[in-house]
């Protein structure tokens, strides 16, 4: 270890050097903080940094998407559009607009119970890790999402004509009543002579027989009807008794 009285002697170059290196590390930090981030993307010509969309994720990650188990980087990439957008038509939202947004969000937490501001700004800020400033900032972007959302549903007109029609659509009925009749019920009341059934086939003995086809039919595809006969040789051995004489007449030739 240093002893102390190598640093007593030592100890206006220490400074210097604890002073240089803190300078030294500042400046790189600030240079690398100046140096511009490549962008991810451009909304409406504008470019996008990843530490931008990276803080906007987080924010509507936490507030509107905290139970959520599925990415929802494109659906808040769309979101990033739409106040882009907004903003690009001159939309604006007024803390008061904030405000009820906030009344909104404590009506869906406590209910109908009445929350003061403070409580339920504390209340945000403790169970979804954001500070005042970023909720306020989430709000904001969520309303211009809804007012650009409102402003393209109203500026939509629909003729009388296709509301019917769809109106129609969606509520159309049909009153159905199916009524079941077996060729067996009807046997017995129905008398056919052998010249009717001779000449029923005489008209129909050339069209194919098809099960699915209403159309009768009695002509099948052609067909091979095989027989076979198979003898093995040790099967016949056994029914054929050769004695010894016959078999030394047969050596002897």
């Amino acid at each position: 270890m240093v002893s102390s009285s190598w640093f007593r002697r030592h100890q206006k170059t220490v400074y210097i050097i604890m002073i240089f290196a803190m300078c030294v590390w500042g400046i790189s930090y600030s240079a690398m903080e100046m140096i511009p981030k490549k962008p991810i993307g451009r909304a409406l010509g504008r470019k996008i940094t990843q530490n931008e969309f990276a803080d906007m994720l987080s924010r509507w990650q936490r507030l509107f998407f905290s139970q959520s188990k599925e990415s929802i980087v494109s659906l808040v990439w769309k979101q990033l559009m739409y106040v882009e957008k907004a903003r690009d038509m001159g939309l604006t939202v007024t803390m008061q607009e904030i405000d009820e947004g906030l009344q909104r969000f404590a009506f869906q937490i406590f209910g109908g119970e009445n929350v003061d501001r403070t409580r339920l700004i504390q209340f945000l800020c403790t169970n979804f890790r954001l500070n005042p400033e970023q909720i306020a900032r989430t709000l904001e972007e969520a309303i211009l999402v809804e007012k650009l959302d409102s402003m393209i549903r109203m500026s939509v007109k629909m003729p009388t004509d296709e509301i019917w029609m769809r109106y129609s659509l969606e509520n159309e009925q049909i009153k159905l009543k199916v009524l079941t009749l077996k060729a067996k019920d009807f046997k017995e009341s129905v008398h056919v002579t052998e010249d009717e059934i001779r000449a029923f086939y005489e008209k129909h003995k050339n069209d194919a027989y098809s099960e699915t086809a209403e159309k009768p039919g009695y002509k099948f595809p052609e067909r091979v009807k095989l027989e076979c006969l198979i003898a093995r040789y040790t099967d016949m051995e056994k029914q054929v008794p050769v004695t010894d004489e016959e078999t030394k007449k047969i050596l002897r030739g």
